[in-house]
């Protein structure tokens, strides 16, 4: 039962109430029946409160009707509505928070088990065979092998220091697990210390320092597993002398990777029609040059769409800020293959939780330019604070060029002004694991040139899903049916591998702006180092 209290709209007390009568019955049929019934205390005969003509009958505040689940996923309910209509619906609904994926894992190798060699380093087991050993079971299980050095130490003990790539788990605890029976049954008894690297996009992100004696209690099952986790620390990355240490294989980054994947806009609530869509293809081609340096160029196709007919300004309420973003439907209304992006990225690590990055090229549709970051993240911080830059030009309608002008409309009539388009930026991350939630504070200097600040609080689930929602407010002067404008919005982020039979870190995302507008608005400048890394760092 559920009791309130309304002004405007709704005027005094309202309520509802919903009855299982049969909730503890032993026939599941039965159990998922259930009563309802609500007071609306809405006046739709006030012609200030419901516009339409169609909407002002009533003949009962009394709503009432019957509900039943099915299976607990189908709900169908038929009640009556003010006291004259007979209504029906039928919904599903799925717990995408706690789901496991709608397959089980099947096609996930179980943690290594076997062959079993821990023969130590010399003529019966070579460097070669150790790294054979190592390679090839590595990849089985989702890794990729990056390099290996041996270093000695000043007390005469060996570390082995392996860079790895996760290719496929989403989770720290995933990724622990199958390095703890990987180098458990592999790693050679007469090394003392093994540190494994994770990287993601050419930067080691964190480490796990284990030592070889420990591992070989586990896999005698003399340890449990949250015991070798306790002594087994996960440590911001280290960096050995090269003077001390010997490379003994190293393997280049992949120069060449292409990937298909759907390419899709939509806006809500046009004039010439509520919803508009483009669907396409994008194809990306992405790798590495020179070791390290990502780079990636996306290429799209648009095979269906109806923007065409969809003016870049509002026809009741334009934008007076220079029009940063409203105008972004002209690039979309582009025919024929179409360079979304092309830019290269540097990251490094540069130690004690310090991390950096380096971007240039053309970022997305609107803008190309170069943009920089340094983040301070530490290894089991909830927090992490940042600054980041960008200078960028805007992109032409058509083509790969830039242009050196903005449009700016004064009422109705464009007028344009030389464009240099700047944003920089503070930023403050905080990990509240109590309540599953990330709350992200970005305070600077947005395209528009207006100063402001990004509130955005992100809640994650168990199955990876991620919702967002953000809240900009800044100096710029924006007015909707005269009303002062500040950008808001939602977002949602899902984990694709709850279709697939394997683990998998791909996720696709969809965010929506109330309204689109040039207030609060950035540009994408490449892959932000925070998200980078705390994918890498989901629990």
């Amino acid at each position: 039962m559920s009791l309130g209290w309304g002004w405007h709209r709704i005027r005094g007390l309202f309520g509802g109430v919903h009855w299982i009568p049969f909730r503890q019955h032993c026939s599941p049929l039965l159990k998922n029946f259930a009563l309802v019934a609500e007071y609306d205390a809405i006046p739709y005969h006030d012609h200030r409160i419901e516009k339409h003509p169609h909407g002002r009958d009533k003949k009962s505040s009394f709503n009432f009707g019957i509900k039943y689940r099915l299976w607990d996923i189908f709900d169908f309910s038929v009640g009556q509505v003010r006291g004259s209509k007979l209504a029906f619906s039928a919904s599903a609904n799925y717990n995408f928070g706690t789901t496991k994926g709608f397959f089980p894992k099947i096609n996930n190798p179980i943690p290594y088990q076997a062959p079993q060699n821990i023969e130590p380093l010399g003529d019966r087991r070579p460097e070669m065979a150790m790294i054979q050993d190592l390679i090839y079971p590595f990849d089985e299980q989702g890794f990729d092998l990056i390099k290996m050095s041996i270093s000695p130490d000043c007390y005469g003990q060996t570390t082995l220091r392996i860079h790895v790539e996760n290719r496929v788990y989403r989770t720290q605890c995933e990724v622990r697990t199958r390095l703890n029976h990987l180098l458990s049954h592999l790693s050679p008894t007469n090394i003392d210390h093994i540190i494994v690297v994770i990287e993601a996009e050419g930067l080691p992100l964190q480490e796990y320092h284990f030592a070889v004696r420990f591992l070989h209690d586990f896999a005698a099952k003399e340890i449990a597993t949250p015991e070798l986790n306790v002594l087994s620390p996960l440590c911001d990355v280290s960096f050995s002398s090269p003077a001390c240490s010997r490379v003994i294989f190293e393997k280049p980054r992949d120069l060449f990777n292409i990937e298909l994947f759907p390419k899709m806009h939509t806006f809500f609530g046009s004039s010439s029609g509520k919803f508009k869509y483009l669907y396409g293809l994008n194809i990306a081609f992405d790798g590495y040059l020179l070791g390290d340096v990502y780079y990636t160029v996306l290429l799209g196709y648009a095979f269906a769409s109806n923007l065409g007919d969809i003016k870049d300004m509002d026809r009741l309420n334009p934008s007076q800020l220079i029009n940063v973003r409203t105008d972004v439907i002209r690039y979309y209304q582009q025919k024929g293959i179409t360079l979304d992006q092309a830019y290269l990225q540097k990251n490094w690590n540069m130690g004690r939780g310090w991390f950096s990055r380096v971007s240039t090229g053309l970022f997305e549709e609107a803008y190309g330019g170069i943009a920089s970051e340094v983040l301070f993240y530490p290894v089991c911080s909830p927090f992490a604070i940042g600054i980041e830059g960008a200078v960028l030009k805007k992109r032409s309608y058509h083509g790969v060029g830039f242009t050196n002008k903005i449009r700016k409309l004064k009422g109705f009539v464009p007028t344009y002004k030389r464009f240099l388009g700047k944003q920089y930026f503070a930023n403050l991350h905080y990990d509240c694991k109590p309540l599953n939630m990330d709350f992200h504070v970005k305070w600077g200097k947005f395209l528009a040139n207006d100063w402001g600040t990004r509130f955005e609080v992100t809640r994650y689930f168990d199955s990876g899903l991620q919702v967002s929602f953000w809240y900009t407010r800044t100096s710029a002067k924006d007015y909707i049916n005269g009303s002062r404008y500040q950008d808001r919005g939602v977002a949602v982020s899902m984990p694709l591998d709850i279709l697939y039979t394997h683990s998998d870190r791909k996720r696709w995302g969809y965010g929506l702006s109330a309204w689109l507008r040039d207030i609060g608005v950035f540009a994408f400048t490449g892959d932000s180092l925070f998200r980078t890394i705390r994918e890498s760092r989901q629990d």
